[in-house]
Parts: structure tokens; sequence; C-alpha cells
């Protein structure tokens, strides 16, 4: 419990540091762009690769990992199927319904989760598992994510599976190669990559401070379904998703090893995508409302967060 609160304070720290930073204009509207291409295109895709194929390679591990992608379909299936029960509930109309359910599917698996995970896992199994999370979470939000977000306009996201093809995605299959095959980088050349990558931390946890500087609060607090999805995502589904899994486990007599769980889960329990408020700007969807729900789930998740991982802990540890 101790690791993961210091962990989300320091992060928190860089995110306000990030925050102030863009609040004060030392950094521009084009600094957020920017550093997202370096860490996606450049920082990350060296830390996955360097991280990976220096882990201890084990037949467990791979059977975690093929464990880890079934439980992913599993838990953003529940988080669909949450968003669709609440929209209705809260008889959310238009394009407010349609981003709404979709948003509820995708969190911040990227930028905040790596480093966590890497801080709680540092033995690379962290950044593997996640990683795999990422690749389904993808594969949802190029298809089905794309379909609730264009579903005004009758349109299709087959075009969109292209986004699939990534510099993280050659990175995770160059490490498992690497990994597989005991491929080991020079010293020099494995050191000088590894400190770029870890480069991933500081510069994602800017962006984001960057990113939520840029979202404008006014009205917010008359809009109580976004405080809900918010409790509903970082709180009430990983809790299900987690129980639900205790209870098979304990009635089934099977065995699930804590860390592919708890990437797992957790991963499900971070907060909104801010790539979805992209898209939905892009198709015409309600781009103000994920604007919103990405604020305020970023705030909240410094409390859930650790009361998640925690709750984990005393489960599968």
């Amino acid at each position: 419990m101790t690791i993961i609160i210091e962990q989300v304070l320091i992060l928190s720290v860089m995110i306000a540091i990030g925050y102030f930073a863009y609040a004060r204009k030392i950094l521009k509207e084009d600094a957020k762009e920017i550093l997202g291409q370096v860490v996606m295109q450049i920082t990350f895709p060296l830390l996955v690769i360097t991280k990976i194929s220096n882990t201890h390679k084990s037949p467990q591990m791979f059977t975690e990992g093929a464990m880890v992608v079934g439980l992913t379909f599993g838990m953003i299936g529940l988080l669909l199927l949450t968003g669709i029960v609440s929209a209705r509930l809260l008889r959310l109309k238009g394009t407010t319904k349609n981003a709404y359910t979709a948003h509820m599917m995708f969190g911040n698996v990227g930028f905040l989760a790596y480093p966590l995970f890497d801080a709680m896992f540092p033995n690379g199994q962290g950044i593997l598992y996640a990683v795999l999370y990422n690749l389904v979470n993808d594969l949802f939000l190029w298809t089905v994510g794309i379909y609730y977000l264009t579903k005004h306009q009758n349109e299709t996201g087959k075009s969109s599976l292209s986004h699939l093809v990534n510099p993280t995605t050659a990175a995770f299959f160059i490490g498992v190669i690497m990994l597989i095959w005991d491929i080991k980088l020079p010293y020099i050349l494995n050191e000088s990559l590894s400190r770029v990558g870890q480069a991933t931390v500081p510069l994602s946890m800017i962006y984001i401070g960057i990113s939520l500087a840029m979202i404008h609060i006014k009205g917010i607090l008359k809009k109580p379904y976004v405080f809900v999805a918010s409790f509903l995502k970082l709180l009430v589904v990983p809790l299900i998703a987690a129980f639900l899994l205790k209870g098979f486990a304990h009635y089934s007599g099977f065995h699930f090893a804590y860390i592919p769980i708890a990437v797992t889960v957790l991963q499900g329990a971070m907060p909104a995508m801010a790539t979805v408020v992209v898209i939905a700007r892009q198709y015409g969807s309600d781009d103000i409302y994920t604007a919103e729900n990405v604020l305020i789930s970023h705030i909240a998740c410094l409390a859930t967060l650790p009361v998640m991982a925690k709750i984990l802990q005393i489960l599968f540890a």
C-alpha cells in the first residue's frame, strides 16, 4: 500500500509541474503535441524493449500473459456493459450518451499506467502485462470505440485498425522475440536505451499535466453524470471484477497470480483516456463531456488507485 501511495504522490507532483508550467505559459500548447510524440515514438518504445528483453523468462510468465489477454477482454466488456446500462439509467441522449458509453471502456492505460506498473513491479512483468492489456484496449478503441463515437453519423471504423500498427506495438514484439531467443543488447547500448526509456515517466506526467490544464471546468458541477462515470469506472467496476475473480478462484480452486490480476484490474481502474477527447472532436461527438470526464477522473484516481491496489493485494497477494 505504501509504495502505491508514494508512487501516486510522486506522479501527482510531476503532473502538477506540467499543469503549472502550462498555466504560467512556460510551456505552450504545442508542447503537449511534442511531448506526446517524444514519449510514444521514442522513449516508451525503448522502455518496452529494454524492460521486456531483460525480464527473467519463465513458462509461467507466458501462461500469465495469455491469461491477461483473456481477462482484458472480460474487463473491457464489463466496462462496456456498465456504460450501456448506466447511460440508459441516467437518461443520456444523442452524442453525450454515445461518448459516455465509449469513454467508460477506455482509461489512461499508457501515460499513467506504464510508469505506475514499472514502479510497482520493476522486474519487467508489470510493463509486459500492461502492454498486453493496451493491445486489446486499442483493438476495442479503434473498432467498438469508433462505432460509438461515430454512431450519430452512421459511419464505420474499418480503416481505424491501422492505428494498431505503431512504435509501441513494434517494440513489444521486438522485446518478446528478444526475450524468447535470449537476445541481449551490448551493455553500453542497453544502458543508453534504458536511460532514454526511463524519461518516459516524467515526460508522460508533464504531458498529462498540460492536458488537464487545457480543460475548462466551467459548468461541470451541473453535470452529475460526469461524476457518476468516474465513480463507476474507478471503483465500482474494478471492485466487481476483483470479487468475481476471487469468487471464481474460491469455488473452482484455481489460483490467480497477483501481478497479472493486479495489472489487469488496475488498468480497468485507470482514469479516462485523453485520446477519446480528440477522437470525439474529430467525429463530432460530445468532446466537452469527454474532456470533463478526463479532468474529474484524473483528480479522483489519486484516491481510488491506492484503495484498489490495497484491495487487490488483500485478495490476491
